[in-house]
Parts: structure tokens; sequence; C-alpha cells
């Protein structure tokens, strides 16, 4: 299908471009009507063409590559028939390959529907995306063409636009028939399609992780990625990974839901005539019903299991004892419940929970029942139960240690606690203890080193904010003292801050005093305005910067008289959207006061400056 319709749509773009070069070769005629005199009663099979059709000799085209397609002089008799037969020839084109495209949206928009159900991944989501927008660009540039067409068969010449646009939507419409766009399609008409080829392999993906966590012991991740698998109506997941859900169930309390899946799995199994994984399942769905005490539908299973499986040999002997254990629970109840409590631990071990609680009930039971029938059965569990529990065991030390090693404490004290003491024998239970005093003691000496470089921390800071305060750089102490907020020395630090914001309020006042004598003295007035602004920018300054020095009030006065002094001189001073910035924007000068520059002058100075 492919090749034919590239085929085909070469063939007419290369008809088109024959009849616009000969047509602008022609002389300049009259333009007629591309379509047929009314009163011409021949049919269309009957009319004359002077070009080659859809149908013209393919070898000779091999041959004679695209030339081939050309008309020859002799067949050009009339450059307007060339030109209206080349338009319509090529407006039944791209007619079809509308209705083609229309088809195939239709097609893509169920296809996406469908999509839309499954959960892809970010590539495959993103190929659907792609496909559905050059999908809709090519079916727009035929519809385009169309409309461009119409208007060219009214017996205008063709545009070169036309042929642009035409070569364009060919490459476009041939990319995607080549492309992956167009085999997804195809393949999901198929069974087995593209879809469903996904949700397999998703399928796949999702069981392989469920395994993963059912052998590392996650069982709630095994229920949880259970119920999310990408299954369609109908549909099974693979036996195991039922089983393993199935056993995550049980092994998180979940017995009665556990053997339900069992029960729905055994009857699949049996509808398939799998013997041993059916007799593996009847078997413990039946002593799941034992270890929760369900006596008679145990007994009924196990009777059952005879019935079907007695040609097995040994594997029958297991649930012979069962049914004999049964049996004997209204003349020996104690041992039979005891027994049913151990097969219900035994079954639904999980380490993390239980650590040694399975093996040390096996080990009462042999002490307080030690002429029991069933006394090989609880020996296998205990031995069982034991070499699973110490494997734990030894897994939890190693990490515990590795923890230890990379001197997270907390974090191994944190398993310690969590685990289940009580179920543990003693040499366990001493052993944890020791390893537990071991990783407190290390903790609090690590806690203690810890802080005691944070109070030298603190210390060479507080003795930095100490340095900048007695060589009168009050901005960088109040900086280095502002760090220890929050800080065993935050009280101190408020005061020293308090302290340094005082004595930088004082020094900048004492400063702004001075601009403001020397503006009384100058006779210069815009010297004299440039002193009283610095004066005032000093003052607006220690509003902002010095909070805590206690010397706000004072400041706001002796702002007050500053800007009462501007105004004296010109009212609109201040309200100049510069007045603000008025002293930064001036060019730097040394400012003296009798004769000495006010930035080397540190004593105190006996001034008129107006003090409350």
């Amino acid at each position: 299908m492919c090749n034919n319709c590239k085929k085909k749509i070469s063939f007419f773009c290369c008809l088109l471009l024959a009849s616009l070069v000969l047509g602008s070769c022609a002389p300049n005629k009259k333009t007629v009507d591309a379509y047929r005199d009314p009163s011409d009663t021949r049919s269309a099979a009957q009319a004359p063409s002077s070009i080659p059709g859809p149908d013209v000799d393919q070898q000779k085209i091999q041959r004679d590559g695209p030339s081939a397609l050309l008309p020859s002089r002799q067949q050009v008799s009339s450059t307007e028939e060339i030109k209206a037969d080349a338009v319509l020839s090529l407006l039944t084109l791209v007619d079809d390959r509308i209705v083609e495209y229309e088809g195939k949206t239709a097609q893509w928009e169920k296809f996406t529907a469908e999509a839309a159900t499954v959960n892809l991944d970010r590539e495959q989501r993103d190929t659907i995306t792609d496909c559905q927008i050059r999908l809709i660009n090519i079916l727009n540039g035929y519809n385009d063409l169309h409309r461009m067409l119409i208007r060219e068969s009214s017996g205008q010449s063709v545009d070169a636009s036309v042929i642009e646009k035409f070569v364009a939507a060919k490459r476009q419409d041939i990319r995607f028939l080549e492309s992956d766009c167009q085999q997804i399609i195809t393949a999901d008409r198929q069974p087995g399609g593209w879809i469903t080829g996904t949700l397999d392999r998703i399928l796949v993906e999702k069981e392989s992780e469920l395994q993963e966590k059912m052998a590392s012991g996650d069982y709630q991740q095994v229920i949880e990625l259970y119920g999310s698998l990408p299954l369609e109506q109908g549909q099974q997941p693979a036996y195991q990974t039922t089983y393993n859900y199935g056993q995550a169930l049980l092994r998180s309390g979940r017995e009665e839901e556990a053997a339900e899946v069992f029960r729905e799995l055994l009857a699949s199994l049996q509808e398939q005539d799998l013997i041993q994984r059916e007799f593996k399942l009847m078997q413990l769905i039946a002593d799941i019903q034992f270890g929760m005490q369900n006596y008679e539908k145990a007994f009924e299973r196990y009777v059952d299991i005879i019935n079907r499986y007695a040609g097995l040999g040994e594997n029958i002997e297991w649930v012979r004892k069962q049914q004999s254990m049964i049996s004997a629970r209204n003349s020996r109840g104690l041992e039979v419940r005891n027994f049913a409590e151990l097969m219900r631990g035994y079954l639904a071990y999980n380490p993390e929970r239980d650590a040694f609680k399975v093996s040390l009930q096996a080990s009462r039971f042999l002490a307080d029942f030690p002429d029991s029938s069933m006394v090989p059965t609880v020996n296998h569990i205990m031995y069982e139960s034991r070499d699973r529990a110490e494997a734990w065991f030894a897994g939890l030390l190693q990490r515990i240690r590795m923890l230890k090693n990379e001197k997270n404490y907390q974090e191994a004290l944190l398993a310690i606690e969590q685990l289940p003491m009580h179920e543990m024998p003693p040499d366990k239970k001493d052993l944890i203890r020791t390893l537990s005093d071991e990783l407190t003691a290390a903790d609090y000496e690590e806690a203690e080193t810890r802080r005691l470089a944070q109070e030298e921390a603190l210390q060479d800071t507080w003795s930095r904010g100490q340095d900048y305060l007695r060589a009168k750089e009050y901005d960088r102490a109040i900086e280095v003292f502002s760090t220890l907020a929050d800080t065993s020395y935050a009280d101190r630090a408020n005061d020293k801050i308090a302290e340094a914001s005082q004595l930088a309020a004082q020094e900048d006042r004492r400063v702004a005093a001075e601009y403001f004598v020397e503006a009384g003295k100058a006779t210069d007035q815009e010297k004299r305005i440039d002193l009283l602004f610095k004066s005032r920018q000093l003052l607006q300054g220690i509003l902002q910067k010095y909070p805590q020095s206690g010397l706000l009030d004072k400041t706001e006065k002796n702002l007050e008289r500053i800007e009462e002094e501007i105004r004296s001189i010109n009212p609109e001073l201040l309200s100049e959207p510069d007045a603000g910035d008025r002293e930064s924007m001036q060019q730097p000068m040394e400012t003296t006061i009798n004769g000495v520059p006010v930035r080397n002058r540190k004593e105190q100075v006996q001034t008129g400056y107006p003090q409350p």
C-alpha cells in the first residue's frame, strides 16, 4: 500500500510540473474554463486527453525516469487543456488522500482513547503525541491544497505555490507511511497489536518487580504492586505472581484473604490439570484452615487431598498426620490448640515481626508435649524456622555494625529499638543489649565531640565580634553578633548588638551634628544645602540600622531640626523626588570642620547642634 501511494503521488507531482513548464513556454492565450463545454455530450471516458494518465507504462518510467511523464510536442496541442487536466487530476488525487487521512484520523482517535487507559511510559506517550500531530498536519495540508486547487480549476494558470504545497504534502505523506506511526495503527488492528504488546511488556516488568519485593520481604509493596498490575478484562497474572501475593497477605496477618486467593488459584489450576501445583495449594489452604482452628474445613480439605493424591506416596504422610491431629482435638484439646497456633505462626512467618518466635514456640511445644505424634513435624518446623531466623539475625547484625562504622549511631539505635525483643532467645537479647550500650556510648562521645566543636566555633565568633567592637567597626560587629541568634550565646549577643548599635548611633549623631554646625557657617548656599542633606542622611540611617540603640527619640528630634532648616532655605527641597539620594549623587569631597577632616576626627566636639 505504501509503495503504491508513493508511486501515485510522485507521478502526479511530475505531471503537474510538466504542465507548468510547458504552459510557461506557450504564447499568451486567453484562458478558458477548465471544465468541458456543457454541450459536449461525450462521456469522460470518450473525452480527448493529451497527457498520460495514472496507468502510464511503468517500464517506460523506470527506463527513462520522470521525463517519461512529460508530454511530447505533438501531444501539446492546447496548453489550456493540459493545465486543466493537470489541476483536475491532481484534485482527484488530493481528494483521495483527504478521504484516506480522515479515515486514519478516526482510527487514531480510537487508538488514543484506548491508549489513555494504559499506564504507558513517557517515551510511549511522546510517540503517540508526535504521531497525532503529524497526522493532523498532513490532513490540514491536503485540505489547504484542495482549496487552492478549487480556485485554480476556475481557469487561472497554476501558481508555483500550489506545486510547493503539493510537494511538501507528498513528502509528509510518504514519511508518515514509512514511519512507526503507520506501523502502530496497522499493528493495532491485529491481535497482539501495539497497545497489547505494551501492556504485556509492562505486566512482565511489574511481575518481575513484585518478585524482587517478595524476595526482599517487602510484603506491603508486593500487595500494592499486585493491585496495580495492568490486566485486561479476563486476563490473569502468572501463577507465581498470584502465589506471591497470597504469601504476602499471609505474612502480613491477613490469613482469610490469603486463603481466598489460594482457593481461587487452586480452582484455576484444577481447570488446567496441573497436579503438582494443585496438590501444593490444597495442602497450603488446609494448613491455613488448621492454623486458624477451622478444624472441620481443614479436615475436609485433608480428606479431599488423600482421595485425590493417595498415589503420590510420601507427600501424603504430612496430610495424614495433620488429619489425625484434628481427629484427636476432643481428647487432646490443649495439644491440638498449641499445634494449630504453631502452624499459624509457621505459615505466616515474617522475620522482621516474629524474629525467633516460631522456633521458640516449637521448642516449648516439644517440652510440653514430648510424647506427641506430631514431634517429627514440630522438629521440622523448629529447625527450618530457626535457620530462617538465624539468617535474618545475621543480616541484622551486619546492617547495625555497618551503621556503627559509618557513625550513624541514631539510625542503628532506632533499628534496635524496633526489634521484637520478646521473641528472641536469651543469648540474642544479651548480644543486642551489649551492642545497644556500645552504640549509646559512641553516640554520646560523638555528640560531645560535636558539642565541643560547636562551642569552640561559637567562642571564635564571639571573639571576632568583640574585636570589631573594640575597633569601632560597629556594623561588622552587629553582623557577627547577629549570627549567634538561636545559640547559647544569644542573650549575650543581643546585649552586644544593643551596645554596638548605641555606639554607632552616637558616632553618626556626632558626625551629623558637625555637618549641621559646618552648614551654619557655610556662606555658599549650595554647600550649605549639601551639608544639611548629609546630616539628614546620617540621622535617617540611625533610624533604619540601629533600632536597638536607645537613641531613636533623640534622633527623630534632631532630624526634625535638620528638615526645618532645609525648609527655611527652600520648602520644595524635601519634596523633590531625588531628595533622599541627594548626598549619594554628589561628587566625593573632603568635608572639614575647623580645618580638620571629618572622617579623621574622632574626638567629641562641643557644637551648637540642637540637643534635646
